[in-house]
């Protein structure tokens, strides 16, 4: 996915206090999303949602944010180092009150990194809700939860595997550029 939201972590550091965005940029409301798209363990409307129960406790483990927080971690990591390097070196600060003191002046600038990821991922899914090619490997995916009493991953997979024609029509649509770029910058 594209990162056109790119936050240099060493200017963050140097502009302490200094707000990236406004409360008005962080807002984000999407009328076409259903609130009541989640499943809520607390209904009990359907006994179909006894065994999603369950399988929801095993998913739990799961944390969704992981991978995105971990980037954005990643992406800070090395300034917060140096940062709290230099605060030890030249304060009578701990290490760790050092790493705490250079968190909250990161943690701004990382939560506005991870509302954009946020932000680009609802947005994609919702191109993907009304992506027919999308619609028919969910609904291929559904079907092999139900008749062949696949888990979520292993449906999706299976649904990848039974209709990758319809992903490579897709593949198809694009034309790879295979022209020698080195070409081009020796002529100019």
């Amino acid at each position: 996915m594209r990162d056109v939201h790119g936050l240099d972590p060493k200017s963050v550091m140097e502009s302490e206090t200094t707000p990236l965005v406004s409360e008005s940029d962080t807002e984000v409301s999407d009328p076409d999303i259903d609130v009541d798209e989640t499943d809520d363990a607390d209904s009990p409307n359907d006994d179909s949602e006894v065994e999603d129960d369950t399988e929801s406790e095993e998913e739990d483990d799961d944390d969704p944010w992981e991978d995105w927080v971990e980037e954005v971690f990643q992406h800070y990591q090395e300034a917060m180092k140096e940062k709290a390097a230099s605060l030890v070196d030249s304060t009578e600060m701990s290490a760790e009150e050092a790493r705490d003191v250079v968190l909250e002046q990161c943690l701004p600038s990382m939560n506005t990194q991870l509302q954009h990821k946020l932000v680009d991922f609802s947005y994609l899914r919702h191109l993907f809700r009304s992506d027919s090619t999308f619609n028919k490997i969910m609904e291929t995916a559904k079907r092999a939860r139900i008749e062949e009493d696949m888990d979520w991953e292993e449906s999706l997979t299976h649904a990848a595997e039974t209709r990758k024609l319809l992903l490579d029509r897709i593949l198809r649509r694009w034309t790879p550029n295979m022209e020698d770029h080195s070409d081009e910058e020796d002529s100019d």
